[in-house]
């Protein structure tokens, strides 16, 4: 039997496998068995929001309208559910990263690879710059040509701002104590990133899933935001000629920048951390920036709109769904204060990756808090 597909792989090359994406996106199960129902007239829907607007919600409004279906009533979707950080989240190189940095109050872009989500990612080597720099420094030192030292300049506004960001002696009084696990957990990815290469990035993975799912007639889900209307051209070219073209919808989910803001940051400080593969991924919180997010998402979704009414766009229709109010008791909880000095939980964070790394951790149980039953954590369909 060939090997099963994980929900986690250790480098992004690992991406360019098709059948490893399509798993992800909820295609097959880890056997690589065919799971959706193949269908005469599937149905694409763009279910667009801010990050935490309640595109979770978003599906179960979608299930309930008929729109897309379950297998049963509590199986898993019988639809594709696409999103470009479901490939980055995949990554054990990101997810022990950005909980490592985490751990130590190391800002998330500050992390090389980050933003722009390059195929190398460079995770490490952003945590190893951070952490180390002088090792960085040194090796950076030694290919440069010796310059002619020039006459000092007055520091500049940039200088002294960068000069008030300094890592402070707590910081770095903590880096000490926890410097031998944090070169462990740096060095054991060493084999994996070194010269790691590929012809395309997660975007470019993602986007010829989307053709491959297409072509296979499913339904589809595909989770993003809109900033201008160029993603959905591109992609309602594509569907042109093809059984989903009466099938389009675009479901906006608005949310309210306060109650979004604030699902981002505790999801973000709490929820993230606590899962079993834990991570972290930078998301909007101030209500300024995600009332930006919404906006921009609205506009959009306006125009097109607007242009499906003066007959622009066949095949589409349009959802708009209202704030959906923040219900406080679904709140990750804040873990309880841990005494343990840091290089030892920082350990137990690696050993538990390591474990993931070798295969082992396929599933996890634990104990339901509310209900003295086991929950098993597995991919989500």
């Amino acid at each position: 039997m060939a090997e099963e597909l994980q929900p986690y792989v250790q480098s992004a090359c690992e991406l360019m496998n098709p059948m490893q994406v399509d798993f992800l996106f909820g295609m097959y199960d880890s056997r690589g068995t065919p799971l959706l129902t193949v269908k005469d007239n599937p149905t694409f829907v763009f279910l667009i929001g801010a990050p935490a607007a309640g595109k979770s919600t978003g599906h179960t409004l979608l299930q309930e309208r008929g729109i897309v279906h379950r297998k049963g009533a509590d199986g898993p979707r019988d639809y594709a559910t696409i999103n470009v950080d479901t490939l980055l989240e995949s990554l054990i190189p990101f997810r022990e990263a950005t909980a490592t940095a985490a751990k130590m109050g190391i800002p998330l872009t500050a992390l090389r690879g980050y933003s722009s989500k390059e195929p190398n990612l460079g995770f490490m080597s952003g945590l190893q710059k951070e952490l180390f720099p002088e090792n960085v420094e040194e090796r950076a030192g030694a290919k440069k040509k010796v310059k002619v030292a020039k006459a000092a300049a007055p520091p500049s506004a940039e200088f002294e701002k960068k000069k008030e960001c300094a890592p402070s002696a707590e910081f770095e009084e903590k880096k000490a104590k926890c410097a031998p696990i944090l070169k462990e957990i740096i060095g054991s990815y060493a084999d994996i990133l070194k010269g790691e290469s590929m012809p395309q990035n997660l975007n470019q993975i993602m986007d010829d899933a989307i053709r491959r799912i297409i072509d296979a007639r499913v339904d589809i889900v595909y989770e993003t935001t809109f900033s201008s209307d160029k993603k959905f051209m591109e992609l309602y070219e594509v569907l042109k000629g093809t059984p989903y073209m009466n099938q389009i919808k675009i479901m906006h989910i608005q949310g309210n920048p306060y109650d979004v803001g604030t699902k981002a940051e505790l999801r973000q400080r709490y929820g993230m951390l606590s899962e079993p593969v834990p991570f972290q991924r930078m998301v909007p919180t101030k209500p300024d920036i995600v009332a930006d997010l919404i906006q921009k998402n609205q506009t959009v979704f306006n125009q097109l709109r607007a242009a499906a009414e003066a007959k622009a766009l066949p095949g589409v229709s349009f959802i708009e769904i209202s704030p959906i109010p923040y219900n406080a008791s679904m709140a990750p909880a804040a873990p309880a204060m841990n005494e343990r000095p840091l290089s030892e939980q920082l350990s137990e964070l690696h050993n538990k990756f390591l474990t993931y790394r070798k295969g082992g951790g396929k599933r996890r149980t634990r104990r339901h808090p509310k209900r003295n039953r086991r929950k098993t954590f597995r991919r989500r369909h």
